[in-house]
Formats: C-alpha cells, sequence, structure tokens
C-alpha cells in the first residue's frame, strides 16, 4: 500500500469494490474472507454472491461489467504444462468480450512477449524456466492472488505410483493412483 501512495497503509479514497462469486460450496466463506481483508486495507466492498454460471456468464467473464474482484474463480490445468496453467488466464490478446477466462483483464506487453516466447520453447528444463520467468513477471503484477483453502489429508509412500490430480492442487489423483 506505501508503494501505491498509502503512506499508512490504508486506502482513502471514496471508490467502492465490487465483487462477484458464487453463492455455494465454500464460496461465500471465501468472499467474506477477501472482503474483510479488502476492508481491513481501507476498502469499502461490495459483496455479490450470485448462482455459479451467472457468476461466469454475466459478470466476471465479461469485461465490460468492469467486476473489481472475483475471488471464486477458478482455472484447471487441461495438461502437465506451465502454456495450460497461465496462458488463458493472463494472455493479454486472449481476452474475449464473453466467456472470458482472463479475469484480472491482464494485458501487459511484456508478460504476452514473455509468453509468446516461452510457448516455443522444447527442451523441458529450458521450458520450465521460461514459465517461471513469466510466473516471476504475473506476480510482480499482483494480476491474481492465489487462494487454497483445502483441508485434505495428502497421502504419500514409497511403495504407491502417484499420479498428480489435473486441478493443480498437489494432491494425488487417487481414480489413478495404485500400488507400485
Amino acid at each position: 500500500m506505501k508503494l501505491a501512495g498509502y503512506p499508512n497503509c490504508k486506502y482513502t479514497g471514496s471508490a467502492t469494490i465490487q465483487m462477484v462469486g458464487a453463492n455455494n460450496g465454500n464460496d461465500p466463506a471465501i468472499m467474506q474472507n477477501d472482503a474483510a481483508a479488502l476492508q481491513a486495507l481501507g476498502f469499502k466492498v461490495h459483496v455479490s454472491p450470485v448462482d455459479q454460471s451467472v457468476m461466469y456468464a454475466k459478470y466476471c467473464g465479461v469485461p465490460k461489467q468492469e467486476i473489481d474482484a472475483c475471488p471464486t474463480v477458478g482455472w484447471v490445468r487441461d495438461f502437465a504444462d506451465p502454456l495450460s496453467v497461465l496462458y488463458v488466464p493472463f494472455y493479454g490478446p486472449a481476452i474475449t468480450p464473453t466467456n472470458n477466462s482472463n479475469w484480472s483483464q491482464l494485458n501487459d506487453p511484456q508478460v504476452n512477449a514473455a509468453m509468446q516466447k516461452a510457448a516455443l520453447v522444447v527442451d523441458p528444463s529450458a521450458r520450465a524456466q521460461a514459465w517461471a520467468n513469466v510466473d516471476k513477471l504475473l506476480v510482480d503484477t499482483a494480476a491474481a492472488i492465489p487462494e487454497d483453502f483445502d483441508s485434505q489429508a495428502n497421502v504419500r509412500s514409497s511403495d504407491v505410483a502417484g499420479v498428480n490430480d489435473v486441478a493443480i492442487n498437489g494432491n494425488w489423483d487417487m481414480m489413478f493412483t495404485s500400488l507400485k
């Protein structure tokens, strides 16, 4: 907040943050937690819990709605490659007027160029490093804040052949995990 020009680390303006999220499961608690954190920083927050399909189709996936925070949207990779995690939700030219998954509407030329370059790298180690560099750029923009409130057991054993869950949550997918 100091770097943003607020010496007391509190927002002093009059704008209200428009927050939209899903109204089911843990999502209301997530929105409440995020709203409280923003209020502690001095922001006024208007929270709109809606059906998940409405959240995506009418609000968070429609850039012209100008929603400030969509804390309960999510992206799941299609395959085990950083491109499938970072490209659609953060590549500026991928912003669409509807069904948009770049919820931050980040369109940073430096990030876009780094993604274009990383997408062409074939060597696995070099590719991992190129996408790690993209990730660092994204963190520096603060375009998104990752949240994970899961409280799940992580089963690990040397005699188990674990298969990572496609949801990127660090757990094994028990449908495909087996004994060695």
